[in-house]
């Protein structure tokens, strides 16, 4: 029994005596305040970009009515505020007593002396201050740089998502409080500034100064606002619609990687705005600016009128850059312009419905794409399946799992939102209402949704009821509305196993939540769809062909009697994994072995994904996973080895590849790939895309796993480029490169030369090839020293490729977990202040962990931590979920063991002192918290 602490409990009784309850914990604004425009003007100073002042000066008027009388404006601000004025609409002045801002929530307070605020009454609140650039989180207003052939070039950018507007300017920093912007920058005159909207005027007040001012822009949200101001040029692309202009800014020595965001940039927003019926340039916003920035952890971010992102996400180099890469750029750049509709036309009214932005981004990034003719071969629709529906099971089988719509409240519970959950179980939720509502009734409907809410922020009642009313009855279940099946979709973590099974003749339909661990049941609406053997047209329909209600069984009468198979959810069109009784997945292993093209390629890797995975939780054993997975020998499509080779290395994860079991799972895999891996890293057909990036994944994997022609080819080829005889395919580069390293027969030579590309080349895709290739070798000595480059501040090495240098490190071997262990435990001081984010990375090297002496040291870590410290609690969250995954493999053990045929007497001292440690360390941390 879990007992509150006294102070708490007061609390608790206090605010239920009161009927006073805040689920955003005071970090919300009021709702009696709104917004209607900003004049915004900033002043950034030479020194700034010579990089010797952080400093920012700035003003802001915003105009404001109040829905009810108060004498206090609350708003948020994390800038030094100098002076205070409010002014009303009939010139009054306000008197201002004083003004407060909490630290903790960033809202500021201003209290008027003895004056109330009327309502529906204009009022002007001006504001001066004093900023600081961020120079080392990439946050709100940030400072970037870059080496050009004459020194150092600095630049000025923004990142307000979710919550740093406030950091440039006093502002109501919630999506729902739009208002039009009208933005002024002085800044240094060789400079240029871009903004979301066209320049209104540029005028040069001195030789060193001018003044860049921005048209105003249509009514949005703070997070949206935007500017950049460097010493890039740009591209322009075809117009979009009739007169909008599209540019491709970056550094002057990147000019030549910026056509193919250019190209497709124009072709994706015009083909947006037919489907949505709702053109770009009617938006008013007037231009189009993508930017590619030096420093950019973001990623990406869909500012109105000028998308900012990571240089490497927007830049593409035909020398250097794969297809794999080339798909990644246009697809970024698809997701942020989707965003120009389903983001910043229509906004979400707050942080807890972040699948109303993303959710739809991540959905259309791959299936508006499919609309595009020469993109045909992408299969962008199939990849959907294992890129997003697949990852968002992983993490929807959690058991902390938050549903769609969840409460977030404080900074960190927001950044928490733009997550897998947001993203990929939003999309593929999406896909599903797509699939039960039809195609055609679908897009109508968004385009109606996005109609009727332009330039306003919505919630998903608003989206939902405008799915209702296109959606036929006769697609849901009877007497059941759509809003009680979506909703029961939205608001529920989780998804659900639909259990297959067999009585007689008939098929009976069960079904619970999903899993890893224990969690309490859950029930939904499930549109199921299926195949039987004797189907003529197999798998085609994906539309509801039965519901399975909550708490019920649903019977299919005499199936079974002249068919051989049944598999359900037709190309994985809907949100559900699957599990079928002995007899069943034997009927489906026999046609695997048999005809396995007789399956479609999407629901051969449902099968693949759905049995590693019900391993994974207990539904099944690996054994009899195995026996389904067999017939991958004969597999050579991408869509199934994609599902397994996810699985396989989650499994080898756990027990680690160098151990008993490790080993005999590394052989079996190779065993598996004897047909898909006769691919070659000599001879690559670029044209074919999907035949690349299958040939990245399954070589990836049987290099690393030590296949013999993998690895001499690798090594040859290395060799010829390392000589200076022959180039390197860009498709396989980073293979290459990688083995090269982890099977070298000179590793100082070698290591010592792809560390000197690395210094030497500004080319970004081939940065980040070396970037991830270098973490490859196991020489302690390299792994320690490319560790200690990483958080040092003159290699030239950048935060923003940190989390992937290390990620290299400690995911390419045993060797690598160790030595990324001891050096952040060693050094953690110092990481964390040069690298804020560097409790993700404990996290991340824990969770490879598979021995005792490694829990050892991991412990002997916490002994030395502050108890009160942020790196503890995350030190005792890793060993907590340490010890989840050493019981997990206990549990697997036995069953794997007995497959294999390897005594279990080797493992079971590991096994019981390992399990006795964990008890000890775990149960005082229960006490104690």
């Amino acid at each position: 029994m879990h007992l509150l602490p006294l102070a708490t409990l007061l609390l608790v009784t206090l605010a239920e005596a009161t009927n006073v309850t805040d689920s955003y914990k005071g970090y919300r604004l009021p709702e009696t305040q709104v917004p209607h425009a900003y004049a915004v003007d900033l002043h950034l100073s030479e020194s700034v970009f010579r990089g010797n002042e952080t400093a920012f000066s700035g003003s802001v008027m915003i105009t404001f009515q109040v829905t009810e009388s108060t004498s206090e404006i609350k708003l948020h601000s994390a800038v030094s505020i100098s002076d205070v004025n409010i002014l009303s609409s009939t010139n009054e002045n306000i008197s201002v007593m004083n003004f407060t801002t909490n630290a903790t929530t960033e809202i500021l307070t201003i209290r008027l002396d003895n004056t109330t605020l009327n309502v529906s009454t204009d009022y002007a609140l001006t504001i001066k201050y004093v900023g600081q650039l961020d120079t080392s989180n990439m946050m709100g207003l940030y400072r970037s740089q870059y080496e050009d052939g004459t020194g150092t070039q600095y630049l000025v950018t923004t990142q307000f998502q979710p919550t740093n507007a406030r950091r440039a300017f006093p502002c109501f920093d919630e999506p729902r409080y739009k208002a039009t912007f009208v933005l002024s920058i002085t800044h240094p005159t060789e400079l240029q500034a871009v903004s979301n909207t066209p320049f209104n005027s540029d005028l040069a007040f001195n030789d060193s100064y001018r003044t860049t001012v921005f048209t105003k822009t249509p009514t949005m949200s703070t997070y949206l606002l935007a500017f950049t101001v460097s010493g890039f040029t740009c591209t322009s692309g075809q117009k979009i619609d009739t007169n909008v202009t599209h540019q491709v800014c970056s550094r002057p020595d990147t000019e030549s990687d910026r056509a193919l965001a250019a190209d497709f940039g124009t072709k994706i927003m015009n083909t947006y705005g037919e489907l949505f019926d709702y053109k770009y340039q009617d938006m008013n916003i007037g231009k189009i600016h993508q930017v590619a920035l030096p420093d950019f952890d973001a990623g990406a971010m869909e500012n109105w009128g000028m998308v900012t992102y990571k240089e490497s996400a927007l830049l593409y180099n035909t020398n250097h850059s794969s297809n794999a890469m080339k798909q990644r750029v246009i697809s970024i750049v698809a997701h942020e312009f989707a965003h120009m509709w389903f983001g910043n036309l229509v906004t979400l009214d707050w942080w807890d419905h972040t699948f109303l932005n993303e959710g739809f981004a991540r959905y259309f990034q791959y299936f508006v794409l499919t609309k595009i003719p020469e993109l045909a071969g992408f299969d962008m629709d199939k990849q959907f399946v294992v890129e997003q529906q697949q990852t968002a099971f992983v993490a929807d089988a959690s058991k902390s799992s938050q549903s769609l719509t969840s409460t977030s409240a404080t900074p960190s519970e927001i950044s928490l939102k733009f997550g897998t959950i947001s993203y990929n179980k939003g999309a593929s939720v999406i896909r599903m209402l797509e699939n039960v509502m039809g195609s055609e009734n679908f897009i109508k409907s968004l385009q109606e949704y996005l109609k009727q809410n332009a330039y306003a922020s919505s919630v998903p009642e608003k989206l939902w009821n405008v799915l209702a009313n296109s959606t036929p009855s006769e697609n849901l279940p009877s007497n059941v509305s759509f809003i009680e099946v979506v909703t029961n979709w939205s608001e529920k973590a989780g998804f659900p196993l639909v259990k297959v099974s067999t009585n007689g003749s008939d098929v009976i339909l069960t079904q619970k939540r999903f899993a890893y661990s224990e969690s309490e049941d859950t029930q939904w609406y499930i549109p199921i769809s299926y195949t039987l053997s004797g189907d003529e047209e197999k798998f085609t329909n994906s539309s509801a062909h039965i519901w399975l209600r909550p708490n019920t069984t649903y019977t299919l009468s005499n199936i079974s009697e002249n068919n051989e198979w049944i598999i359900l959810n037709n190309r994985a069109s809907a949100y559900y994994r699957v599990n079928y009784d002995t007899s069943l997945w034997k009927a489906i292993r026999l046609v695997l072995q048999n005809n396995l093209t007789v399956i479609d390629r999407i629901n051969r890797a449902q099968i693949v994904d759905d049995s590693l995975n019900l391993a994974r939780a207990g539904e099944i054993l690996y054994s009899e996973a195995f026996q389904t997975l067999s017939y991958l020998r004969n597999e050579t499509c991408y869509y199934p080895w994609y599902s397994a080779i996810e699985g396989f290395n989650y499994l080898m994860l756990r027990f680690g590849e160098d151990s008993v079991l490790g080993k005999k799972v590394r052989s079996m895999v190779l065993d598996l790939m004897q047909s898909v891996k006769t691919m070659s890293l000599m001879n690559v057909n670029e044209s074919e895309h999907i035949n690349t990036l299958k040939l990245q994944k399954v070589l990836t994997v049987a290099c690393k796993l030590g296949d013999e022609s993998c690895v001499q080819e690798a090594k040859e080829l290395f060799m010829k480029s390392k000589n200076g005889s022959a180039s390197i395919d860009k498709n396989v580069r980073s293979i290459v490169y990688c083995n090269a390293l982890r099977y070298s027969d000179d590793i100082d030579s070698d290591w010592e030369y792809l560390w000197s590309e690395l210094r030497n080349t500004s080319q970004v895709n081939e940065i980040s090839n070396l970037i991830i290739s270098l973490g490859c070798t196991k020489s302690t000595k390299y792994l320690r020293y490319y560790l200690e480059q990483s958080v040092n501040a003159s290699s030239g090495i950048r935060k923003q490729n940190l989390p992937d240098l290390w990620a290299s490190v400690y995911g390419s071997s045993t060797e690598g977990v160790d030595v990324a262990f001891d050096f952040l435990s060693e050094n953690h001081v110092q990481i964390y202040a040069y690298f804020s984010k560097a409790s993700t990375l404990l996290s991340a090297v824990v969770e490879r962990f598979t021995s005792e002496s490694q829990l050892q040291k991991l412990q002997s870590f916490i002994n030395l931590l502050s108890s009160n410290s942020s790196m503890r609690l995350t030190a005792e969250g890793a060993l907590a979920n340490a010890n989840r995954n050493f019981k997990w493999v206990s549990d697997k053990r036995e069953d794997l063991e007995r497959h294999f045929g390897i005594s279990p007497s080797a493992a079971s001292g590991f096994k019981v002192t390992v399990f006795a440690m964990l008890s000890a360390l775990i149960i005082p941390m229960m006490i104690l918290n």
